[in-house]
């Protein structure tokens, strides 16, 4: 009898065997086509919208009037006569871009696989079919988090060059502003003198007027002084993106003493009014870097905006996206969040058991008696989910049917209770293609307020983070019922309460806040106080660590009763307003100070030392930015001993910019100082250097700059103004060092040797 395997031998001829090795291929190749002609994979979040859609077309809905609970938590955006909705995408090799655009899907950024889409609502269900696409995640709106703070963290003593090698003002930086509410005419986006306006450009995204900005497809971008001016303002209602942009970069010009001057006062302001989503923010981040790289300079984004939908473990898209972007002389500083005194989150490991816990609903209205609670489990499990109503006294009156994750969900019911009802949606991915962690997204809108609602889990062995997003700010999970504990629930807590987007990616700087102001002075002559304790960490600020075990914050900064400017064409902050400080005038006109509190205040703070790093070496990635903002953090009494591995409340302290600047000069290796008082800078350039000449205001000097050859490649004239800087653009000239000599007429020659290095 012949063996098995003896006969598969003698049936391999030399004949058989190519015959034999093609069939591998096919079957290799067959294999490979399979495995990208799958569906793609809809985020629990894409799910929910896309019930909705259906809704409207099954109703014969007109798009242009979508429902007020669409627009509540999705970003929608109209572009001639159809709705979009921005996404991120993950693509693989294979992806068909003919057969996406054809569905009227446009593509803006693409940060390898994984782009920024707008895609109209009535194409999102066939991009399942669709070759080569991976994974689908729609946006879901973000929410904003919103003197003696720059003496505190130092920043005065970096403006006047005590203690390092010379003074900082965010010279050749660009400092980006992705936000909302900006007023293009405050006087503080003005250099110091009134005379010149910093803004460079702004792109409003949900701007249709129209030019949109080169490789994007929508919205609207203002560019030069005049423009800006006549547009006056990005919004008639929002504050927070000129409170932002005036803590990290504003002048404070015609403030008492430039009183309220920014961080980075002398930088180049690009403000993105975004459309408060994770492919609009991503978009955002690239149209500064873009616009940097095209003037050789460095830059750093502010993202003073978060949410609580998604994995919380560095694998989502944007977090993704954010990493890619990022790199040598472009880095991204994000808001911690202000969800820190909530509780808002719950970890649970599964044992064959099951909890529950009494869900909350953000503000006291109707409209807001709605939420939304994001839940992932741990790398290849199971987890399943069920809702229940209760009256007052913890009666149950109607229950959900429990939806498991792995069977992917799509569920959208209503329960009725006499006249009322809860109407839920759940939706969900038994393995996310990000992480392979199971994900169940809960959408609730509960009618009457006497009701309570509890979310049951149950699962084997599942290890579950879930978060009460609520509307946007996030709401709690309690076990209480009438100041009652009721066995079997479980109340949320405030750790893992860092949001994604400026929370959770692995390279951006994650700030959280603490208090260096808790009253002020309003411009009434009220003294307006905060609950909060001088110099201790601000209540609201959010902790880490991250689901994947990294410590965030990074670093904490001033965040709480910080003034700066405001938007003058949105009637919240005038001179009734109780947190109005100042105003100021000119020419007839008015523009306001006030005093704002949350991360939101904080991250500019770092985001201005940044640029003031950067501009001490333009050079510096965001690990090398992250190692030195931690390595010259402070501690007092206050943070007490900090590991060496951080804090998940403090990071590693609290913020220097004195140290981190001195850092940064000391890691750049070349000396563009002359003790003449000349200095260059930046030094390694990519081209565009700076000369500062603090005795020559008024003089003229003749500038020379020679090869190591001995060759002149550049020749000027240049009469010093009062500032003392000079432009210099050597990006004609090759890589390499450079001689630039300085002829100050009867005071002699200065030498500097700067590099140009791309």
């Amino acid at each position: 009898m012949i063996e098995q395997t003896e006969l598969f031998s003698l049936m391999i001829t030399p004949s058989s065997m190519k015959t034999f090795r093609n069939l591998l291929l096919i079957l290799a190749f067959s294999c490979f086509a399979t495995a990208y002609s799958q569906d793609a994979v809809f985020s629990a979040n894409t799910k929910a919208l896309l019930l909705q859609v259906k809704q409207l077309q099954a109703l014969k809905s007109n798009p242009a009037q979508l429902p007020a609970a669409m627009k509540q938590f999705y970003p929608i955006k109209s572009i001639g006569n159809q709705n979009y909705i921005g996404a991120l995408i993950k693509v693989s090799p294979a992806i068909d871009e003919k057969a996406m655009t054809a569905l009227g899907v446009m593509i803006n950024t693409r940060v390898n696989d994984i782009w920024s889409v707008m895609i109209p609502l009535g194409s999102l269900e066939s991009l399942k079919d669709l070759k080569g696409l991976v994974y689908v995640d729609a946006d879901c709106r973000v929410s904003m988090k919103l003197d003696n703070a720059t003496s505190e963290s130092k920043v005065k003593l970096v403006q006047a060059g005590t203690g390092i090698k010379r003074r900082c003002l965010g010279d050749s930086v660009v400092v980006g502003i992705v936000d909302g509410g900006f007023d293009y005419t405050h006087p503080t986006f003005y250099d110091t003198t009134g005379t010149k306006l910093r803004i460079i450009k702004a792109w409003e995204q949900d701007n249709t007027l129209g030019p949109h900005p080169s490789g994007f497809n929508y919205g609207t971008e203002y560019s030069g002084t005049q423009a800006l001016l006549n547009k006056k303002s990005s919004s008639t209602s929002g504050d927070h993106g000129s409170h932002v942009a005036g803590i990290a970069g504003g002048s404070g010009y015609l403030t008492p003493g430039l009183q309220y001057m920014g961080v980075a006062p002398a930088s180049d302001l690009v403000f993105v009014e975004t459309g408060e989503a994770a492919s609009a923010i991503t978009d955002g981040i690239n149209y500064v870097f873009q616009y940097a790289a095209s003037v050789s300079r460095p830059a750093v984004v502010n993202l003073s905006l978060g949410s609580h939908i998604g994995p919380h473990d560095g694998t989502s898209l944007i977090d993704q996206a954010i990493d890619g972007l990022v790199g040598q002389g472009k880095i991204v500083a994000g808001a911690a969040g202000n969800e820190g005194d909530t509780p808002l989150h719950i970890y649970h490991a599964f044992s064959n058991d099951t909890i529950k816990t009494f869900v909350d609903f953000e503000g006291n209205t109707t409209s807001f008696n709605t939420g939304l609670i994001d839940q992932w489990g741990s790398a290849s499990s199971d987890f399943s989910m069920s809702m229940s109503i209760s009256n007052q006294q913890g009666q149950v009156l109607a229950s959900t049917p429990f939806y498991a994750a792995s069977s992917n969900p799509a569920i959208d019911q209503v329960i009725m209770i006499g006249s009322d009802s809860l109407h839920y949606k759940v939706t969900g991915v038994g393995s996310s293609p990000l992480n392979q962690k199971p994900d169940l997204l809960a959408t609730i809108d509960r009618l009457n307020k006497k009701y309570r609602v509890t979310l049951i889990l149950t699962s084997s062995n599942s290890q579950v983070n879930l978060w009460n997003h609520g509307v946007g700010d996030g709401a709690s999970l309690y076990d209480t019922l009438n100041s009652i504990k009721i066995p079997g629930y479980k109340a949320g807590d405030n750790v893992c309460t860092i949001g994604e987007i400026g929370g959770t990616s692995k390279k951006i700087i994650t700030v959280g806040a603490y208090v260096t102001k808790y009253q002020f002075v309003n411009i009434k002559g009220n003294t307006m106080t905060s609950s909060d304790s001088l110099n201790h960490l601000a209540s609201f600020s959010s902790r880490g660590p991250t689901v994947d075990g990294r410590t965030k914050p990074e670093i904490t900064a001033p965040g709480e009763k910080l003034v700066s400017s405001v938007n003058s064409y949105s009637p919240k902050y005038g001179e009734n307003n109780d947190n109005t400080v100042l105003k100021v005038e000119k020419g007839g006109s008015a523009w306001y100070f006030a005093a704002m509190q949350g991360t939101s205040m904080a991250t500019p703070m770092t985001s201005g030392i940044i640029a003031l790093m950067l501009q001490a070496n333009p050079k510096l990635g965001p690990e090398q930015v992250k190692q030195m903002l931690q390595d010259n953090a402070r501690t007092d009494t206050y943070t007490g001993t900090i590991p060496s591995g951080g804090s998940n409340i403090w990071g590693w302290g609290k913020i220097d910019a004195q140290k981190s600047v001195l850092a940064a000069f000391g890691s750049q290796g070349i000396e563009g100082n002359d003790a003449s008082g000349i200095s260059a800078f930046p030094n390694p350039s990519a081209g565009i250097v700076f000369l500062k000449n603090t005795i020559a205001a008024g003089q003229t000097s003749e500038i020379s700059v020679r090869n190591m050859m001995g060759a002149t490649v550049l020749h000027q004239w240049h009469t010093w103004s009062n500032d003392g800087l000079y432009r210099l653009d050597l990006n004609g000239l090759p890589t390499g060092m450079y001689l630039i000599i300085i002829d100050n007429n009867l005071k002699g020659q200065e030498h500097l040797k700067v590099l140009i290095n791309r």
